[in-house]
């Protein structure tokens, strides 16, 4: 929210940083802002509805990312499975859906995946909507590289099966062309690469911030989180239904999938694009068995998951969440210090702020100009040397 509305106010895209106290031994490093857009989305909603207006403002992103979901395979004699796979998705993918640059990676990959689904049987003029996404996917989150990568595994599935490819090969062209219509052209266009590489070099980072991380790390005695348990039933399902749909195979979907799977395995922060894109394979997948193996199997299914959602919403078992968020309007004291923010301006408290990295944020934009946070989560103004001091 303060970067954007730095950038609003000063009327050009944020490059050093101005928010933090310490200037690191080499210096501030020039920021490639990959998300300029979407912070300044966020800062204009906020401007006309608030906090509850950024809450609205997510909700219908993601309902609407849902909506383009549920279409894909839905066939109203089986909308049981369009259910079912729906609530494993949410669930699983709960985490990941917060006011943050990532949620417009969440819709554009619903988008795509809704458009190139519907374009498979034939060509459609909606084809050609995919690179103006993509000029907006690449400005306002890490994630674009995905745009293109999805156009082709479409393309390869459309070649090998003896369909044309000609719309697909144009729309990923310009697609691909249009990830360099960015503040940094090349440089912005191969962040997502350098941003990888930085991650491997500095494991820092990924040892100490928990979203890098693997997701089994952190499971206290081999207790599953609610999270964990819905996303191994959606892997489960969704690989199920690969392996019951081997003689119609599609190698494109396997691979892109168990891609997805096995990033999200290795960064946690990727489990919401994984539940996003198996929710409408496993729906095709499934589509294709017989009507009465459907019936027996995964109707009971259905009902189990069903009554798991109930009982764990009354809190009837002791079942850990990683989710400490709670639903409703307002700021969560148990994710942000509203109230240690207000007792330090109300004494107009001395000296320098001392924080961790996920408050950060926060308290800069509580405090900023007045006072700077000590480190935020905008590492690659400062990069490793900082965050291991």
């Amino acid at each position: 929210l303060k970067i954007g509305k730095w950038m609003i106010e000063n009327k050009q895209v944020l490059e050093e940083n101005h928010f933090l106290a310490n200037e690191p031994l080499g210096g501030w490093q020039k920021w490639v802002s990959y998300q300029w857009l979407s912070q300044i989305i966020f800062y204009v909603t906020y401007s006309f509805g608030g906090v509850n207006g950024l809450i609205l403002f997510k909700a219908v992103l993601i309902l609407l990312g849902f909506i383009m979901l549920f279409s894909i395979g839905y066939k109203k004699e089986n909308y049981l499975l369009s259910v079912m796979a729906m609530i494993l998705a949410v669930f699983a993918g709960q985490t990941r859906f917060s006011c943050l640059p990532e949620l417009f990676s969440l819709f554009f990959m619903s988008a795509y995946l809704f458009i190139l689904y519907k374009n498979e049987s034939s060509d459609s003029k909606w084809i050609f909507i995919l690179p103006m996404l993509q000029v907006i996917w690449v400005n306002t989150h890490l994630y674009f590289p995905l745009g293109p990568a999805v156009i082709l595994i479409f393309m390869i599935n459309r070649y090998f099966n003896k369909k044309g490819i000609k719309a697909l090969l144009t729309a990923w062209i310009f697609s691909m062309f249009a990830c360099m219509v960015n503040p940094n052209g090349f440089k912005g266009a191969i962040v997502a690469i350098d941003t990888m590489t930085a991650l491997k070099t500095h494991t820092v980072f990924t040892g100490n911030i928990l979203e890098l991380q693997p997701l089994f790390s952190e499971i206290p005695n081999f207790q599953i989180t609610t999270v964990l348990f819905f996303y191994v039933i959606l892997a489960c399902l969704t690989l199920a239904s690969f392996i019951q749909n081997r003689r119609k195979l599609n190698i494109g979907y396997l691979i892109f999938w168990a891609g997805l799977l096995l990033l999200s395995l290795k960064y946690r922060r990727v489990v919401g694009i994984f539940a996003i894109t198996s929710m409408p394979l496993a729906v095709l997948n499934l589509n294709m068995l017989d009507i009465k193996y459907k019936k027996k199997y995964l109707e009971p299914v259905f009902i189990i998951i069903s009554v798991f959602i109930l009982v764990s919403s009354l809190n009837m078992w002791n079942l850990p969440s990683v989710n400490m968020r709670k639903s409703g309007f307002g700021i969560s004291n148990t994710s942000y210090p509203e109230k240690a923010v207000d007792f330090a301006q109300d004494i107009d408290l001395p000296g320098k702020a001392f924080n961790n990295i996920e408050t950060g944020g926060y308290l800069t934009w509580r405090m900023f100009p007045q006072k700077k946070a000590f480190i935020d989560t905008t590492t690659g103004f400062y990069g490793a040397g900082l965050f291991e001091d």
